[in-house]
């Protein structure tokens, strides 16, 4: 179960690990927040992360904000669930022993970063941790742990200490519903479910992937990736 909650960033890391007090559960989930990366905060950010240690960062940050995906989401992604003759990410998330995928899409510079990225991955990216363990080639961050450390500097230096990494999910949500897209689609696109109804995102992927794009293509900073 608290495995469970670490690959859905529910918790930080699972309490039977080492950890100082108030480590365990992400501030983020102990009371709401509504903080929205505003243009010149997004920008601030990504260019902390124009440096070749943290390119694979600054490509998460973007899929992040343009897809409004989960950490633990995109850290899973892989280079077959990338379609860019659709335009689309094909996501999947864990919920106990039910797993869940959903289509968001490749916005116009999400799709510049994950091309740079294939062709020239972080120098930081596919490292080999200390229990050994190395991320694939077939990852497309080239990451399997948490980024915390590097995005805590990242955010340091961009001069936003505040920000989490989950507020650019709140973002990306914020504004598709103000975009004007309707809340039961952007549940569809953030993975929201609800207990009482079965998900239902196939018959209405097309319409809400297109949907999504061209509102998140609307509201981009010019990045030059």
């Amino acid at each position: 179960m608290l495995n469970d909650a670490v690959v859905n960033d529910w918790l930080v890391r699972s309490p039977f690990v080492k950890a100082k007090k108030g480590d365990l559960i992400a501030v983020a989930h102990e009371a709401k927040r509504k903080i929205v990366l505003t243009p010149e905060n997004e920008q601030k950010l990504l260019q902390a992360c124009a440096t070749s240690k943290r390119r694979h960062l600054k490509a998460m940050i973007i899929a992040a904000i343009d897809t409004g995906c989960r950490q633990g989401e995109l850290r899973r992604l892989r280079w077959s669930d990338v379609d860019l003759q659709a335009n689309t990410l094909r996501v999947t998330s864990y919920k106990g022993k039910t797993v869940n995928r959903r289509l968001v899409p490749i916005t116009d510079r999400l799709r510049t970063a994950l091309l740079d990225l294939r062709t020239k991955p972080s120098v930081a990216a596919f490292r080999r941790l200390r229990t050994g363990e190395t991320a694939d080639n077939t990852l497309v961050f080239g990451v399997v742990d948490s980024v915390k450390k590097s995005f805590d500097a990242a955010r340091t230096e961009a001069g936003l200490p505040h920000i989490r990494f989950h507020d650019l999910r709140h973002t990306a949500g914020t504004f598709l519903a103000h975009g004007g897209m309707n809340i039961a689609l952007v549940a569809e696109i953030l993975g929201h479910s609800d207990p009482k109804t079965t998900r239902r995102y196939i018959n209405a992927t097309v319409d809400t992937v297109e949907a999504a794009r061209d509102i998140l293509n609307k509201r981009q900073v010019a990045v030059s990736v």
